[in-house]
């Protein structure tokens, strides 16, 4: 009984994602037309870019049995890039990850990077792969709440494509979540690009958290990392999914894949 009451969730989740898409649309439709592309074309663009939705299914069991604000997560997906930000002297009084706009990261909502360890090449968010070449991933972490008040439950997925084919390209997609930020889960991509078949191969034992805590150097659970439902736990001391606010409470996610 309690799986067809999850089931009927879902659905329902999916109806109101729906909903809202179609609504989101009806809106657009009704403003004048321009030459550009029209709202309705860039809605679809955003949420075909962002990888994320391919996972919606995913998304929702994350909520396991809790109450999972479906809509909410699905107006995430499609703003994540347009979420609100914080400058450094006027954060939020409740805990929030990577929210302040103007930090020593700079704009902490873009909070992943990949450096090409071969040239010790720093990307953005458009990387061209190079057959041989080993990268680096570093996703940044940081609770901006302005009082003492921990983030809790946070950890992170990592989506890293398997191959990509000659003349395309894919989404290196890293995932933030806790239990009670708002909002709880966040994401940014790194698109790669490839002008030959490639292989992306994650180097074994290279996951791993950097802090100034006790858990700084230790090596995460890939396993886990590379499992939407599972995922990697943070920690400061320990593993234990609390990250206290401030910057230094902050710290990295890295690991390394290669190219072949």
């Amino acid at each position: 009984m309690k799986k067809f009451f999850q089931r009927v969730r879902r659905f329902l989740g999916v109806i109101c994602i729906l909903a809202a898409l179609t609504g989101l649309i009806s809106r657009a439709n009704s403003l004048p037309v321009k030459a550009e592309s029209s709202p309705r074309d860039q809605l679809t663009e955003q949420a075909k870019d962002s990888g994320i939705l391919d996972k919606l299914d995913d998304l929702m069991k994350w909520g396991g049995d809790r109450i999972v604000d479906i809509q909410g997560v699905a107006n995430s997906i499609i703003n994540s890039t347009s979420r609100h930000g914080y400058r450094q002297n006027n954060r939020p009084s409740t805990p929030v990850l990577n929210a302040v706009i103007n930090g020593k990261w700079g704009d902490e909502r873009s909070f992943v990077r990949v450096i090409d360890l071969d040239d010790d090449k720093p990307h953005g968010h458009s990387v061209r792969l190079k057959k041989g070449h080993t990268y680096k991933v570093v996703v940044y972490y940081i609770n901006d709440c302005k009082y003492s008040k921990a983030a809790k439950d946070v950890s992170v997925y990592l989506d890293l494509p398997r191959q990509i084919q000659a003349n395309n390209s894919d989404k290196l997609t890293a995932l933030l979540a806790s239990s009670n930020t708002d909002p709880e889960l966040i994401f940014d991509s790194v698109t790669l690009k490839a002008q030959e078949n490639l292989k992306l191969k994650y180097t074994k034992g290279s996951l791993k958290i950097y802090n100034q805590g006790q858990t700084n150097g230790k090596k995460l659970n890939a396993a886990n990392a590379f499992n939407l439902n599972k995922r990697a736990t943070l920690g400061y001391n320990q593993l234990d999914g609390e990250i206290p606010a401030g910057k230094q409470y902050s710290g990295k996610v890295t690991l390394k894949f290669r190219a072949e």
